[in-house]
């Protein structure tokens, strides 16, 4: 497996991404379904909680509801008998009771089934103002106030008791009096509702409730009538309630104004025992729902009990208790407990279908992928070939496939750029070849044509156009140079500043200017000194000439003219020394000029090295333009088309250094002319030395002439034969004086051809 194959990294990339997707979806699926039950969950607890709130409360009413009946029946019978006896007080509509009277309406209450005792308690003297007469009498006590109290024993039968402690303010352990049941009437004025204490009837101690309506007279206290039940009458009813709803789970209470239990479902021990101690978590919270009289429901998230509080109002009194309802709250949300087990489950398999929905998915996603990643590869391989070709300068390969250019995606985009590239390239490479070999035909004002491209292709042939501009401007400055210096004009030195080789090539080409100049100089004084020479040569020889011919006129005059002779030769021979003298000065500054001239042809081998410095800039180009090319390699692909761009330039590099090569030709083609010239200046050496020769030999021959003149007394007859030499040999100095001359005149020509340009 090739991992960096795009089509491999393609497929593994979007499996990745799509595997991230999926585990998104599974999770966020299993997440939300996890959110919707715990919401189902949460709701569900909500409805069965607020359900059970409505059930609960609905409960407690009814009880409230039930009890209250028998309550307020009780209330309503004290709260008659009260009006009753309240009749006797009225000054408006008085009647008259006896006692006896009094006690019989009582008996008639006691029919009531439920009713524990029925009473009535009057102030002393209260009732007929004859307490003294029933004193310890039956209803009586030693007080003989009227205090009949009627109860039932435990067979149910009717019997008379009197009262106690009704006076006595004395409290129990809950805080309540004794005499409660009648102090309190008393104190209100208003019906009251006793909280349940203790009480002894028939010489038994049994829990009750008293219910007591005060009798009252032009709002006058006269006394109290009363109602006892048992308490164990509503202990019997919440039993009955609580077992009617969650299977009795719950348990219901009844709680007095005061706070005292009245009855606890399945747990009666409770009953007549403060709040505060049956419930301490609770009772503050309670006893202020008692006292304002709200109907409330506790329920909080911390705790694990549902509270149901509902006030209880008898009658018109203001003492309200309540029916309190107590349940676990895990008893109310047992439905929805088995419902949340349910849903977590479902949730359980949902998840598991949602995971091997997603595996399915998946693995068709990454067949997908597959065939996706490879349709996307492909094109992108063919391009890359297509960029390989063209890295490695195959432009042949002028074009995409229809079918990858014809589409309308970014690979189809890339395609047409890169074939539009490829146009380019091989445009540019059209111009700078046919630049090149313009160069090397000699043609040195072709130039790119930079309209027929843009950007950097522009830039490009413009720098290549700037290339070709500095290396001819040099090269047309020395050839200009060279063909006025082979015309004869001697120009100015060059005084424009140039870089690098260039202004080496412009220093070595002023100094070929000075010593031609000097050179022509040189040799145009020598060749003056030469004609003087020859002139004067030419003279000494008509007057050896002339001396012969008088010689031979009159040999007689020779014996009278032999000094004059003698001094002639002396003077011929001083002449010669002088010719020779001369001779040899027109030899030495012929043999400068030479030099001079091949001095001129080692600075055109000067001019043919800067040309191979040339040549070494194109190599050192070319080198660059490898190690460019080698760079670019390196990048890979970020630097392809900068690898196409370094490999043309070092064709370039290399057309340069051809163009060099052909510069370089003819520079040793301009040396070859020099060479020439100096080849030339080499014949005139010769012909020289060759009249210094001749003036040598005029010299020994004047030397010979002395001789002869101190001999010629010896040999007179010789002397027809010396005159005759002498004049030969005057003749032959005549015309090597003349030929001297001729070549005099023509290193002059010479010389003269090398002239100063004005400047």
């Amino acid at each position: 497996m090739n991992f960096k194959s795009l089509q491999m990294r393609l497929g593994v990339i979007f499996s990745l991404c799509f595997l991230m997707m999926i585990i998104i979806l599974i999770g966020y699926g299993m997440i939300a379904s996890q959110r919707r039950g715990e919401y189902v969950i949460r709701s569900s607890d909500q409805f069965a909680t607020a359900a059970a709130r409505e059930q609960l409360l609905q409960k407690a009413k009814a009880v409230s509801f039930e009890i209250d009946m028998h309550l307020a029946a009780a209330l309503d019978t004290a709260s008659s008998l009260a009006n009753v006896f309240s009749g006797i007080k009225d000054k408006k509509q008085p009647f008259t009771m006896s006692r006896e009277q009094a006690v019989g309406i009582l008996r008639s209450m006691m029919k009531n089934d439920t009713f524990l005792g029925v009473y009535t308690l009057w102030e002393k003297n209260a009732f007929d103002n004859l307490d003294d007469v029933f004193a310890g009498t039956r209803y009586h006590d030693q007080s003989g106030r009227f205090i009949a109290y009627l109860n039932r024993d435990e067979s149910g039968q009717v019997q008379y008791d009197v009262p106690t402690d009704y006076e006595n303010t004395e409290k129990d352990a809950n805080g309540i009096r004794k005499g409660e049941y009648y102090l309190l009437p008393r104190e209100r004025s208003k019906e009251c509702v006793i909280d349940p204490y203790t009480y002894t009837i028939q010489d038994k101690t049994v829990w009750m409730m008293s219910l007591v309506a005060p009798i009252l007279a032009d709002n006058v206290f006269y006394g109290i009538a009363g109602v006892d039940l048992r308490v164990y009458f509503i202990q019997s009813l919440v039993d009955a309630a609580n077992k009617e709803f969650y299977s009795g789970a719950g348990r219901i209470s009844v709680v007095s104004y005061n706070g005292i239990i009245a009855a606890a479902s399945n747990t009666p021990y409770l009953i007549g025992r403060p709040l505060k101690h049956a419930m301490p978590e609770k009772w503050q919270e309670y006893m202020e729902n008692i006292i304002s009289g709200k109907e409330d429901v506790l329920l909080k998230d911390s705790d694990d009990t549902l509270n149901v509080f509902v006030p209880l109002k008898v009658g018109k009194t203001d003492m309200r208790w309540a029916v309190i309802i107590d349940i676990d709250k895990s008893v109310v949300l047992a439905d929805a407990s088995s419902l949340k087990d349910k849903l977590t489950q479902a949730i359980m398999q949902d998840s598991m279908r949602q995971i091997g929905v997603g595996l399915c998915v998946m693995l068709m996603s990454l067949l997908l992928i597959r065939i996706v990643s490879k349709n996307i590869a492909r094109p992108i391989r063919l391009v890359s070939q297509f960029i390989r070709k063209v890295a490695d300068g195959d432009l042949s390969a002028t074009d995409i496939a229809d079918n990858i250019r014809a589409r309308e995606d970014e690979v189809g985009v890339l395609a047409n750029a890169l074939s539009e590239m490829t146009v380019q390239i091989r445009d540019v490479l059209s111009e700078t070849d046919g630049l090149i070999r313009a160069i090397g035909d000699g043609q040195l004002d072709a130039r790119g044509d930079t309209k027929e491209f843009k950007g950097a292709w522009r830039e490009l042939v413009r720098g290549v156009n700037a290339v070709i501009g500095a290396l001819v401007t040099p090269i047309r400055v020395t050839a200009d140079y060279v063909a006025q210096v082979s015309q004869g004009n001697i120009p100015d030195k060059i005084i424009e500043e140039y870089r690098g080789d260039f202004n080496t090539i412009r220093h070595n080409l002023n100094e070929m200017i000075e010593n031609i100049s000097r050179f022509a100089v040189h040799t145009q004084k020598s060749a003056e000194q030469v004609a003087l020479g020859s002139e004067e040569l030419s003279a000494s020889a008509a007057q050896v000439s002339q001396g012969t011919s008088e010689q031979a006129e009159s040999i007689e005059e020779i014996s009278g003219s032999m000094e004059e002779m003698s001094s002639m030769i002396s003077y011929n021979a001083d002449n010669a020394r002088q010719t020779s003298v001369i001779a040899a000065k027109v030899a030495q500054d012929a043999r400068e000029g030479g030099k001079a001239v091949a001095e001129t042809v080692i600075a055109m081998k000067k001019i043919a090295d800067k040309i191979h410095i040339i040549e070494d800039i194109a190599r050192q180009t070319n080198m660059l333009a490898l190690n460019a090319a080698i760079e670019a390699a390196r990048a890979h692909e970020h630097g392809r088309g900068f690898a196409v761009v370094a490999a043309e330039v070092r064709k370039l590099a290399e057309h340069s250094q051809k163009a060099a090569k052909e510069i370089n030709t003819l520079s040793v083609s301009n040396v070859k002319i020099a060479e020439h010239a100096g080849e030339l200046l080499e014949q005139i050496v010769p012909d020289i030395e060759k009249t210094a020769e001749l003036v040598e030999e005029i010299t020994v021959s004047g030397k010979e002439q002395a001789g002869g003149i101190s001999n010629v007394n010896k040999a007179i007859r010789q002397l027809d034969q010396a005159i005759q030499s002498n004049a030969a040999s005057a003749e032959e100095m005549a015309s090597t004086s003349q030929n001297f001359a001729a070549q005099a005149e023509q290193l002059l020509k010479a010389a003269l051809f090398f002239k100063k340009m004005p400047g």
